[in-house]
């Protein structure tokens, strides 16, 4: 944690030092004087060492101080002002050593020069990294300032506060907090006017509440020193970068990383314009970066910020044992990790803790990485041995009760259950849940910590049990599961309802999927099966979508909430607003423009929390709103049978776990539950089906390979339940699974490989749909836009190629929307789709009108002022899924050249959309493609424009062929317009395909899949 030391000195700039002409000197100095002289050119050249060379010698010119002269004192002690300000920190503390002397034997000891310079010596000492220096330096001083002033003063807070960084940086975290507290009375009641004092010792108190794992009082006291630094102080000021690191800090601690970098982005703005880039504060910033970006899961950043750290320490700290380096040997262990580099994490962590003086409480977290290293490396002993010490410290430190303990207990358990002692891992766990508080306080999870390790402890707990049960006799232990549940499931709604943000609820949700498949193990146990197996079907519904269910249930909120119109519009604007940052952000980033992107995040910072507070005051100034908003109540079964399922059809919906493969089929009349041992490779097997589809479609060996999984696919995943199934098919899918297009599984072996015309595609058998969830179904049908006053159609295609008049030449009645595509470049990006214009037209046609809109006339910027008031919308265009951050996935729209990005679609700007569309058809690459979370399934565009209101979609699975897609589309809509339910027409359509030699094959028709409401249209 980041705090503000105290310095009685300037810091910020040294031109050269004020000598005086040599002929004025006495001549006992003139040679002092000289060295003194030629040090001050050497360093204004950077050549520092050779400047502290000569500043030794002149000093050491007066042995004892004998001789010295008040302005060669002053000389001395400037020196040591510059080494500072320039990272050489042993440079400093020599200077102040000799300007020491020199003062003491001038004035004596008891003299305020004496009492600034031991100040300045304790902090030099803390940048040295030695507390116990600095500890005895600053008492020292405090000493001295009881017998040179009667009364408290300003100077004397800054020696409190000083002193609780030494204190803190040793781990005598009470005796810091003793100091803090008296700097900030003293700074209260003398420095009224100077919020800065105030803001400084605010910030290491809220810091030490942290170090102490008190995250409440921790936040609470930073953003008061916040809002005081936000209102009285620069934007560029030393205390405000500091505040935004140690709350960040705090954001990732809880698992807020998205937070959490935005912050430290925002720390490493201020710092690089208030320093030289390469100076320890910004090394500092990028050290927290990497750490953050670690935790996250993106090492390839971590690992890049903490080198950038690591190469300014380099550049700058000449001393190898300078306790900087052990930050960045810790936050490398942790990188190598994560990526099986165990041997190289533990070298980096052992170094870590060398830099630290026994017992020192950031041992703690060094202790824990190695434990966790050896457990990977299986080699146990010595991870329960690292485990133990850190329990002892965080003991010592934060009391019995600390989310550090609770994840230690966690560790340890699931050492002893590798070990297969059950019983002990059991009692282990008791203890973690003692040390959260939720044991002393269920259900009242404000007072209990460590959210994220309990939730770890109760999934821990859970898969125990299961293991304990596998032999019919022991249904107690399985029951035991169920006995927590609740607290559970409140527990994880209680994190969910913290963050605003998805990111920041990720990492939350994937573990509370890992409770939900212990607890579906459990349920499934043959004894209790019958007792709990409606309570199945509502875990599998909590384990899939529940962020985009919670969205949709808010902008239900939004719309019957009672809040007023102008509100709404207030909140949207910001919306709007946090999305054009966030792009601006994404684009300047990806461009390397440094200044740009750091200026955009402190901006893109600042309209969030604003956002935040406004939530804040939404929920509780709308009572309704807010009762609408968190109402996550999921469909059950029985509701699925009598309300949800049209005639003849059924649902089947699939949760994905590490080591457990659930199967749900739910029809009008039945309902069963199948569990399979995930001991085959799902994700190799989906993963091998859909490349030997789309790639090389028209090679042998492609299709053998293809017919091997699409059978090996359908055995696994509908053999247990195939003769249950119903003609109509709804599959929700989990995890991987929502990357297969299920049409094109093999219900048995082809008679002929070489006529795939015939082969027995499950589409001959099925009309098969898709949703999100069940109680994601239920939102999607329910939607009623009736009412709304709509035109029918809006289509467009972006990249048709030639304009209206060669259209004309085959539709003499072509619509006058429209004209040539001026190409953006060569890339991929902008190629002309030739069919699009005819399936546009054609689609235009079969609904008997609508609007399109053709080439340049198709831009971003129309299409959202237009898409709101329509019931159907087609865009015939590209489409770029990126799998790492699914929100920039994005379609892409004509370019205007004019220097801005305005062609580009994104999943964040559909969000910001209001729709009304009973169905949207993305007729472009990619649109079900994205980042697979885990608890979330993929964040794509298809989810995006549910997201914004669509009863339904048409999207696709992989890179679509123009020619057929056109077929394709056109087919779906001369069905729809039948009076076809979706499912049944995008069925027809596909089996057109499938009649046709050179389209049989599942690249052709199987990419494209319809998502939720399946009504009709006509």
């Amino acid at each position: 944690m980041e705090k503000v030391l105290f310095c009685l000195f300037s810091i910020l700039f040294f031109l050269a030092p004020g000598l005086q002409p040599l002929s004025a000197q006495p001549a006992d100095t003139t040679r002092a004087w000289q060295w003194l002289e030629e040090a001050a050119t050497l360093a204004g050249t950077g050549e520092l060492d050779s400047a502290m060379a000569l500043v030794d010698s002149a000093a050491l010119h007066f042995p004892d101080g004998e001789g010295v002269t008040p302005t060669i004192a002053e000389e001395v002690e400037a020196f040591g002002k510059f080494f500072f300000g320039n990272s050489r920190f042993w440079h400093t503390r020599r200077c102040f050593l000799y300007a020491l002397g020199f003062y003491r034997k001038l004035n004596g000891e008891t003299n305020p020069d004496v009492d600034r310079l031991l100040q300045n010596l304790g902090v030099a000492s803390v940048r040295l990294g030695e507390p116990a220096k600095a500890l005895d330096y600053f008492l020292q001083s405090l000493e001295l300032k009881q017998q040179l002033y009667d009364t408290a003063t300003l100077d004397l807070a800054k020696n409190y506060n000083n002193l609780g960084i030494a204190y803190s940086d040793l781990g005598r975290l009470n005796e810091a907090l003793e100091n803090y507290e008296k700097a900030l009375a003293i700074k209260q009641r003398l420095a009224r006017d100077d919020k800065g004092a105030i803001v400084s010792t605010l910030l290491n108190l809220g810091a030490l509440h942290f170090e102490k794992k008190d995250v409440v009082n921790g936040e609470r006291v930073l953003l008061e020193a916040k809002a005081m630094a936000e209102r009285f102080l620069k934007p560029e000021s030393e205390e405000l970068a500091k505040i935004y690191n140690n709350l960040g800090a705090i954001s990732s601690y809880v698992g807020d990383y998205k937070k959490a970098i935005e912050l430290h982005t925002a720390a490493l703005d201020i710092k690089m314009k208030a320093h030289d880039p390469e100076s320890l504060e910004v090394a500092e910033s990028y050290d927290n970066l990497g750490a953050t970006y670690y935790e996250s899961g993106n090492l390839e950043k971590a690992l890049e910020m903490i080198r950038k750290a690591q190469d300014i320490k380099k550049q700058i700290l000449k001393d190898p044992g300078h306790y900087s380096f052990g930050v960045s040997y810790n936050h490398l262990g942790t990188v190598y990790i994560l990526q099986g580099r165990f041997t190289e994490a533990i070298e980096n962590l052992s170094l870590a803790a060398g830099y630290q003086p026994e017992g020192h409480y950031n041992l703690i977290d060094i202790y824990l990485n190695m434990a966790f290293a050896y457990h990977k490396m299986g080699d146990i002993s010595p991870s329960d041995v690292f485990y133990r010490k850190a329990l002892e410290l965080a003991h010592y430190y934060q009391g019995a009760r600390s989310p550090d303990a609770v994840k230690i207990y966690v560790h340890l358990s699931v050492n002893r259950r590798v070990q297969g002692e059950g019983a002990r891992a059991l009692e282990l766990l008791d203890s973690a849940f003692l040390a959260s508080g939720y044991r002393q306080h269920p259900g009242d999870w404000a007072q209990v910590v460590g959210h994220y390790e309990l939730l770890e402890a109760m999934a821990e707990r859970a898969d125990i049990l299961n293991s304990q049960a596998e032999s019919p006799s022991a249904a107690v232990q399985v029951e035991a599961i169920w006995e927590g549940l609740a607290d559970a499931r409140d527990l994880e709604a209680y994190i969910r309802h913290s963050y605003q943000e998805e990111d920041s609820k990720a990492r939350f949700l994937e573990l509370s999927g890992q409770l939900y498949e212990q607890v579906l193990r459990a349920g499934n146990h043959p004894d209790i099966r019958q007792k709990h197996q409606q309570e199945l079907f509502e875990m599998a519904e909590r384990s899939k979508s529940v962020l985009l269910y919670e969205s949709m249930r808010e902008s239900r909120a939004r719309r019957f909430g009672d809040v007023p119109q102008e509100v709404l519009d207030e909140e949207y604007a910001m919306r709007v607003e946090i999305n054009y940052l966030t792009k601006r952000l994404y684009q300047e980033e990806k461009e390397g423009n440094d200044s740009l992107r750091l200026a955009a995040n402190r901006e893109l910072l600042s309209l969030k929390e604003r956002y935040r507070r406004f939530i804040r005051d939404l929920e509780n100034d709308y009572p309704d709103y807010y009762k609408l908003k968190f109402n996550d109540a999921m469909v059950s079964a029985g509701y699925v049978q009598d309300s949800l399922l049209e005639d003849g059809q059924g649902l089947l919906e699939f949760v994905v776990g590490d080591s457990t493969l659930f199967v749900f089929l739910v029809t009008q009349d039945t309902y069963q539950v199948k569990q399979l041992k995930k001991d085959f490779p799902l994700e190799a097997w989906v993963d091998s089906l859909r490349h030997n589809i789309y790639e090389n479609p028209d090679d042998g060996e492609s299709v053998g390979r293809y017919i091997h999984f699409a059978r090996l696919l359908y055995d696994t995943l509908l053999g247990p339940v195939a003769a249950d199934l119903p003609n109509r098919l709804v599959i929700i899918p989990d995890g991987v699974l929502s990357y297969l297009p299920f049409e094109a599984l093999l219900a048995r072996e082809p008679e002929n490989t070489l006529q795939m015309t015939a082969f027995p595609y499950l589409l001959k058998e099925k009309q098969i749909s898709y949703c999100y969830s069940a109680t994601l179904l239920r939102e999607m049908k329910e939607k009623d836009y009736s009412r709304a006053h709509r035109k029918e159609l809006l289509a467009m295609a972006p990249f048709y190629e030639g304009g209206l008049e060669e259209l004309g030449k085959h539709y003499p009645d072509v619509p006058s929307n429209g004209g040539t595509v001026k190409s953006g470049g060569e890339e991929e990006l902008y190629k002309p789709l030739k069919s699009s214009g005819k399936e546009v037209y054609e689609l235009q046609k079969l609904w008997g009108g609508g609007d399109a809109y053709f080439g340049e006339a198709a831009t971003e910027a129309l299409f959202d002022s237009l898409a709101g008031g329509y019931r159907l919308l087609h865009l015939s265009t590209h489409g770029i899924a990126d799998e790492r951050v699914g929100d920039f996935s994005f379609l892409v729209f004509h370019v205007i050249n004019d220097g801005k990005e305005n062609e580009l679609l994104y999943v964040r700007d559909i969000y910001n959309l209001r729709l009304r569309a009973d169905m949207a058809v993305l007729s472009a690459c990619q649109t079900n493609l994205g980042q697979l979370r885990r608890g979330e399934g993929v964040i794509s565009l298809a989810r995006a424009f549910a997201y914004a209101g669509a009863k339904s979609i048409v999207t696709t699975l992989w890179k679509v062929k123009d020619r057929a897609t056109q077929q394709l589309a056109i087919d779906y809509y001369r069905f729809l317009g039948q009076g076809l339910p979706k499912d049944e027409a995008l069925q027809k359509a596909k089996l057109e395909q499938v009649k046709d030699y050179y389209n049989a094959h599942p690249y052709h028709w199987a990419g494209m899949i319809v998502v939720g409401d399946m009504g009709k249209l006509k």
